[in-house]
């Protein structure tokens, strides 16, 4: 699920999978961050540079 605050300032996105874990990822707009946070609170930032690489390098089709 992927959902906008009020102001478009942030985008959050809710990645449910296998037995009711929803990490989340935060796509900051105003700024040069992506926040992931797990279930029990613990967070990465990334800047956006690393996310885009970090994409770049998985598989998401396999």
């Amino acid at each position: 699920m992927s959902k906008a605050d009020s102001e478009g300032k942030i985008t959050r996105i809710q990645l449910c999978g296998a037995k009711g874990c929803c990490p989340t990822v935060e796509i900051h707009h105003g700024s040069d961050k992506v926040v992931i946070t797990d279930d029990d609170g613990g967070k990465v930032t990334l800047t956006k540079e690393q996310w885009r690489e970090a994409l770049a390098k998985v598989n998401v089709d396999a």
